[in-house]
């Protein structure tokens, strides 16, 4: 028997606008559900989680090094990997990788190592990834397990330049490198290394943050299809 719609000339009208409706609905709520899931998942919705690393450290006249901070006193690493790693991250996980020297507050000189996965080149020389047994290489290491339980700890190794002198540059740079226990700031131009211009000391602070992170291109549109969604919905059920 028809669902009286309250027409009497067409009874059975309001039986087949309501169905029209929860068909229409339904399209309306799985745009909905498929924005909520991918926002409620940051390794869906995000492409990088993007980290800073500070190293404080005190030149030491050890070895005959100068024990002058406005030559370096602190490093600072900004480096971003996949939102979805884990565990112990090296240089071939990284998307992206810059380095800056202060020293007494003033930045010194900043290097762009690597840019979306991408290794750059210093001072016009070419650069690889772990420099174990070629000059101009660049090494990492970091424990993100570690640093979820002290965001003092997880970093272990880091060298923007390889284990031997930048070779083949014009200019000046410096060779960044060491651990959570030491690091060193070496000055290199085409001459050669000028220990008596660089910084090289105990670590005094380490400290890692997490910066928002980035959302996929897509992520933003979805959201605004979802909200619309909500939009349409509100629409039928008017």
């Amino acid at each position: 028997m028809p669902i009286n719609s309250g027409n009497p000339l067409f009874p059975g009208l309001g039986w087949a606008r309501e169905t029209q409706e929860k068909r229409g609905v339904k399209p309306v709520l799985r745009v909905i559900i498929t924005a909520a899931a991918i926002a409620a998942s940051p390794a869906l919705a995000c492409a990088s989680a993007i980290y800073t690393t500070t190293i404080d450290y005190t030149p030491s006249p050890d070895g005959g090094w100068p024990a002058d901070p406005g030559l370096g006193d602190r490093i600072v690493i900004e480096w971003s990997v996949g939102a979805g790693a884990a565990g112990v991250v090296d240089e071939f996980d990284l998307e992206s990788l810059t380095f800056h020297l202060y020293g007494e507050g003033a930045l010194l000189w900043s290097d762009v190592a690597i840019v979306a996965g991408v290794v750059q080149p210093i001072d016009g020389q070419a650069r690889t990834l772990s420099p174990t047994a070629v000059p101009n290489g660049i090494t990492f290491a970091f424990d993100l397990d570690a640093w979820a339980l002290d965001p003092g700890a997880g970093l272990s190794a880091f060298d923007n330049d390889g284990p031997q002198a930048q070779a083949g540059g014009s200019g000046e740079t410096w060779n960044l490198y060491g651990d959570a226990g030491d690091v060193t700031a070496l000055l290199i131009d085409a001459y050669g290394p000028y220990p008596a211009q660089s910084s090289r000391g105990p670590v005094d602070a380490v400290a890692t943050t997490l910066a928002a992170p980035v959302p996929l291109p897509g992520a933003l549109p979805l959201a605004l299809v979802g909200i619309a969604g909500l939009g349409a919905l509100a629409a039928r059920r008017r």
